[in-house]
């Protein structure tokens, strides 16, 4: 069963198409979506399907998290020092880098966290001081889900079988 025609207009704009774009992809003339989107005319089934069948395709073919990663994650080891987690981060203009020991995250160390340490001493290895690692996700998590988790988080970093292969931050989000 088919949508509402009445919802077709919605569903094209959350999808951020435009209806020369809808038109291109259906063979349906702009005019016409027009027309059937200001319910100026009572399109036959196979127009409708045509519209939602498209818009369902871009939903299947929504991006997903080895889209949108970056395969080139910087981090520190547990043993290494805060000095060269806080040198990485000035340099590379990081928030926060992953904490990893055997290709697995097992910390971070965040601007938050350096901001709230009750020492100076910038000498202890970062497992002494790392915080929680950053919230893990799956190659094949779909882009409207990282969105969401990417509200709460500065950065979430993508693995394979358990093995660390990318991170995703809120700016990967926009290319």
């Amino acid at each position: 069963m088919l949508p509402e025609v009445s919802t077709l207009k919605l569903k094209r704009q959350k999808l951020g198409w435009s209806q020369r774009q809808l038109a291109e992809l259906t063979g349906i003339t702009q005019g016409a979506i027009a027309k059937i989107e200001g319910g100026k005319v009572d399109p036959a089934y196979s127009t409708v399907k045509r519209l939602f069948d498209a818009l369902d395709v871009e939903k299947r073919q929504e991006k997903e998290a080895k889209d949108i990663m970056s395969r080139k994650i910087v981090f520190v080891s547990p043993k290494d020092s805060i000095e060269v987690a806080i040198k990485r981060m000035v340099n590379l203009g990081f928030s926060q880098i992953p904490v990893v020991s055997k290709n697995h995250v097992i910390g971070r160390i965040s601007e938050k966290l350096l901001v709230h340490l009750d020492t100076k001493d910038h000498s202890k290895p970062c497992d002494e001081v790392m915080d929680s690692p950053l919230i893990t996700v799956g190659l094949h998590t779909k882009f409207s889900l990282l969105k969401e988790v990417l509200k709460l988080e500065e950065a979430v970093v993508v693995v394979d079988k358990g093995v660390l292969v990318g991170i995703i931050t809120k700016n990967d989000l926009l290319k």
